[in-house]
């Protein structure tokens, strides 16, 4: 392929990349903040919730903090919510437009979170084997943090709950076996740890 179908293959990724962008912010706006039964609400998070308790990095200070959970109006906007997340994970990771016009790794570092704030209702809420609708959005989720990180501590004592609770043994095996990664984001140098 020479270099200037190479670039004009780039700039279509590129349109395509800050397209899908405004249209995932617009749909947001436009569904989730006006969502009828109300958008989702931030609720501290406390020991005695029966749930482990998910910890993540403050990227200004480097320390680590313990954010508030999300908690939905129903299952079918939490899980809209974790898939939202994936995706904007899936589509960061592929986005090399110069820096300034591509999310941040503090706004991607966000999407992975807002998926580990949302285990606690969808898990707790969720009937059976539903909670395997997760399984995807988890892995992706894994590959978004360090390795030996308060992040994926937590999605461990996640994984080890799903599989006590109802059964399945999947769920209770190491993330890192299921990953399609050797190595995280953070380790692979693409996202630096603070």
């Amino acid at each position: 392929m020479g270099a200037q179908e190479m670039a004009v293959k780039r700039a279509a990724l590129w349109n395509g990349i800050t397209e899908l962008n405004s249209r995932f912010n617009q749909w947001l706006k436009d569904f989730v903040e006006c969502y009828p039964d109300g958008p989702p609400e931030e609720r501290p998070q406390t020991e005695d919730q029966g749930f482990p308790i998910f910890r993540q990095r403050d990227f200004r200070t480097g320390g680590v903090y313990a954010p508030t959970k999300l908690y939905y109006p129903n299952l079918l906007l939490a899980q809209t919510m974790c898939v939202y997340y994936t995706y904007r994970l899936i589509l960061s990771s592929i986005d090399d437009r110069p820096e300034g016009e591509r999310l941040t790794i503090p706004e991607r570092y966000e999407f992975g979170c807002g998926i580990c704030r949302s285990y606690e209702f969808y898990i707790l809420t969720a009937p059976g084997n539903m909670i395997n609708r997760l399984a995807f959005t988890t892995r992706v989720a894994w590959e978004a943090f360090p390795d030996n990180g308060p992040e994926r501590e937590f999605m461990v004592e996640v994984l080890k709950l799903v599989e006590k609770r109802h059964s399945l043994g999947l769920w209770g095996s190491n993330m890192s076996e299921l990953s399609t990664s050797k190595d995280s984001k953070f380790a692979s140098g693409d996202m630096k740890a603070p």
